[in-house]
Formats: C-alpha cells, sequence, structure tokens
C-alpha cells in the first residue's frame, strides 16, 4: 500500500511532537508545540519552498516540514 502524495487539498496527520511551530501568516511567528498535538489531522493549504507546507489545524494554520506529516486517506 502506498501513502497518498502530499499536495494542497489534502488531509494529513501529524506525525512528531515538535518544540514550537511557525504561524503561516504574512509575519510568521514562534508558537508553542503544544498547539497541535501528535495525531491531529489537518488540511494542506499551501506549499513552500524547502519541503514545508501550510496546514490548517483546529488551533490555526501552521508551517509544517514535510517529514513531519503523513498524508491520510479520505
Amino acid at each position: 500500500m502506498t501513502t497518498p502524495p502530499l499536495t494542497v487539498g489534502a488531509t494529513v496527520r501529524l506525525m512528531t511532537s515538535l518544540p514550537y511551530v511557525k504561524t503561516a501568516e504574512s509575519k510568521p511567528m514562534l508558537r508553542p508545540g503544544t498547539l497541535v498535538a501528535i495525531g491531529e489531522t489537518g488540511t494542506i493549504v499551501s506549499c513552500h519552498p524547502g519541503r514545508s507546507w501550510g496546514v490548517r489545524f483546529s488551533n490555526g494554520t501552521f508551517l509544517i516540514d514535510s517529514v513531519n506529516l503523513e498524508a491520510i486517506e479520505e
């Protein structure tokens, strides 16, 4: 079984605990990593350079590196 690719609109799950997360705003800010729990699902809303994605979670939209995400089938 193959994992679906990471693309805008895909549903993803956070796979690792992060010490902090960066907001995906015009003026990004570092926020505590506790805002997004391991296993929380979100939707990719944008692609950014350096293998990072803008992901909308329940507590906001954050820039997350692709190695910390797993695409899930809907």
